[in-house]
């Protein structure tokens, strides 16, 4: 009798600390753990240099639609669209965005999560030597379960500060963070002779 009353007691105490646990993700049963939600900012991260923001706003849109279509929620997508310069992508053509290295995925909201990391930044150098890239960015990518589409995009956040650079020794001895600037302001130049 003893023996029955024990499992009872030991199983009701287990169920009440599993509930007290906060999910992982929303109620849809999905979790931030799950190795679809790294893959989707795998592939997003992998798709960033195909971005180049500095083309035609034809093109650019193209290329957003092109590159992000299929891991981006529709919103996130249109959003992009409707303000380029504040889309992920490729600013300049060196260095360019490589991938997404993923620090952590956390849950932020019901079937909701962010995905906090570094956009690695390669130059011809990199590519030349093998290495695999000196200068990072960080970034929260945002993620949302949607319906049977599984993750999705839906915001690409930079972050300010330092971003960690644990993933590679730079190949010239330089280091430290590069954040690319977000527009590139047209140069005036004055009409004076140039000197003989």
């Amino acid at each position: 009798m003893r023996a029955p009353l024990f499992a009872s007691a030991l199983m009701l105490g287990f169920t009440a600390a599993c509930a007290d646990r906060a999910p992982e993700a929303g109620g849809d049963g999905r979790s931030c753990t799950e190795p679809a939600a790294r893959e989707v900012v795998q592939r997003f991260g992998d798709r960033l240099k195909m971005v180049s923001l500095q083309a035609p706003e034809s093109l650019v849109v193209r290329q957003l639609r092109d590159a992000y279509g299929d891991v981006a929620t529709p919103e996130a997508l249109e959003a992009w669209i409707a303000a380029p310069s504040r889309a992920p992508g490729r600013l300049v053509s060196s260095p360019w965005p490589d991938r997404i290295r993923i620090d952590s995925i956390r849950p932020v909201g019901d079937a909701e999560c962010a995905a906090d990391g570094v956009v690695i930044q390669r130059t011809s150098a990199d590519s030349a030597s093998g290495s695999t890239g000196a200068l990072s960015e960080a970034v929260t990518v945002r993620l949302r379960a949607v319906n049977d589409s599984g993750w999705r995009v839906s915001g690409y956040e930079p972050r300010s500060g330092p971003a960690p650079s644990n993933d590679s020794t730079p190949s010239s001895g330089a280091t430290g963070t590069f954040t690319p600037p977000r527009s590139i302001p047209h140069l005036e130049v004055p009409d004076a002779p140039f000197p003989d």
